[in-house]
């Protein structure tokens, strides 16, 4: 008989957060022109970029939350961030004149980084920067 735990959906992804960043982390989810994704094993790796976010093809991740999270600096190293320095956040969605995305979200940063953290670009100024989005002001 199959334990409970492992009937669950488990997320298997991979976060490479550039060195040194600290903040919310958002990752657009079912972009069509996002680069193709990469895996390591089992695990989807994202590469987040140094304003905090990563744009995707692939859908939202659903289940108990087994994700790998590393600083990476400029030559590749990595670094593990530990668990206890990882605020989960969770999911949202944004709507507009012709388009809909949905976004995961979570922190990053340990006690020590909690002053010098920031919230990093909005959901709807980052569609924007990729060209996904036209903005318009009223």
């Amino acid at each position: 008989m199959l334990q409970q735990a492992e009937l669950e959906e488990k997320t298997h992804d991979l976060y490479l957060i550039p060195k040194g960043y600290t903040g919310q982390v958002r990752i657009i989810h079912e972009i069509e022109i996002a680069p193709a994704p990469e895996t390591e094993g089992e695990y989807d790796v994202f590469r987040v970029n140094d304003r905090g976010y990563a744009i995707t093809s692939l859908p939202q991740s659903e289940g108990y939350i087994e994700d790998l999270y590393y600083y990476v600096d400029d030559k590749g190293k990595r670094e593990p961030i530990p668990e206890s320095c990882i605020s989960h956040g969770g999911a949202g969605g944004v709507q507009g004149d012709g388009y809909d995305y949905s976004y995961t979200y979570f922190s990053v940063g340990c006690e020590e980084d909690i002053t010098d953290q920031g919230i990093g670009p909005g959901i709807e100024d980052i569609l924007y920067e990729e060209g996904l989005i036209n903005q318009t002001f009223d």
